[in-house]
């Protein structure tokens, strides 16, 4: 592998040496994206652990209200229908 400098860079001259050049950039490359995309994930995971756990907190009271209204539209509903019966 023969090696050039040329005006102050070090640029490789070979066909292998070239392919190394490559592999070593695509190398240092995806290395860098990898430990960036870990940091980011570590991060957001506790991100979203913090904003979203008092929300499915509220999800599961809306919930609970939801069903508790439900059940009382359908005594209503069912006094109605009473209501009605009598009437006839």
């Amino acid at each position: 592998m023969k090696v050039e400098s040329l005006n102050g860079d070090i640029v490789p001259i070979t066909t292998v040496g070239r392919i190394l050049g490559i592999g070593l950039m695509y190398t240092g490359t995806v290395l860098f994206i990898t430990f960036t995309g870990i940091l980011v994930s570590f991060w957001t995971k506790k991100e979203f652990a913090v904003e979203i756990e008092p929300i499915g907190k509220e999800i599961q009271l809306e919930e609970k209200e939801q069903a508790r209204i439900e059940e009382r539209l359908d005594e209503i509903l069912a006094r109605i229908k009473g209501l009605e019966e009598r009437k006839k």
